[in-house]
């Protein structure tokens, strides 16, 4: 078997999915350009390696991190904060679970009639979990906490 051949899909898989998050951070420049375009060079190239700081503005974390999986406002006596939640999701399977029998019909030529047989059917059973990486807090427009799982 040739290594070669069955290692170029694997390749061209895995550059597809590193060139994918480049243009994803690209997209989000060009979307927010006019935000981008007004920083200046050493905040784009933080952005760009995926920092963000206390001061930062919500379109500055969205061109570096993107959309957050959920977003929660708080009201309190010293006014309204907005928090920004990132999120990893993954399944991990579980096993399996029997849940009953199937019938199945087979033609028998030697007897020239029909054989009925149950095979045990089972379903692969996966648990969902979600990982909450960092959140993001903002008041006034801007970053005033950024909360990491240690």
């Amino acid at each position: 078997m040739n290594t070669t051949r069955t290692l170029l899909p694997v390749l061209a898989a895995a550059g597809l999915l590193l060139s994918t998050g480049c243009a994803s951070f690209e997209s989000r420049t060009e979307e927010k350009a006019y935000v981008f375009n007004s920083l200046p060079v050493e905040t784009k190239q933080r952005l760009e390696e995926g920092e963000i700081h206390i001061g930062d503005t919500p379109d500055m974390v969205y061109i570096d991190l993107g959309e957050p999986s959920d977003k929660r406002s708080t009201v309190t006596a010293d006014g309204q904060t907005s928090t920004w939640i990132y999120a990893s999701y993954s399944r991990e399977y579980e096993g399996e679970n029997f849940v009953g029998y199937r019938r199945v019909v087979t033609r028998d030529s030697l007897i020239g009639g029909y054989r009925v047989a149950y095979v045990p059917v089972s379903e692969s059973i996966y648990s969902e979990n979600v990982d909450e990486r960092f959140r993001v807090t903002f008041r006034d427009g801007s970053v005033t906490a950024i909360e990491t799982n240690a």
